[in-house]
């Protein structure tokens, strides 16, 4: 069964590091990128929405059983 999770936005500074900080609404993240485009002029922001996930199972480790062996060394 697939995991759930919450719909969330991004800012980005074109440029900068990864964000750090997950937007519940597209408004909010968009009041952050416009407020962080006032403190830092020139500097290009982008609203970015999260539009799907992946997730790998994680693999089993399986026990063997060990035998005695032949002597025949390969």
């Amino acid at each position: 069964m697939a995991s759930e999770y919450s719909k969330f936005w991004l800012v980005w500074r074109y440029g900068g590091a990864s964000p750090t900080f997950k937007h519940f609404t597209k408004e909010s993240a968009e009041s952050e990128a416009g407020r962080l485009a006032l403190k830092e002029p020139g500097a290009v922001f982008f609203v970015v929405k999260a539009v799907s996930g992946f997730q790998a199972d994680i693999p089993t480790i399986n026990t063997v059983k060990l035998i005695k062996g032949d002597d025949i060394p390969f």
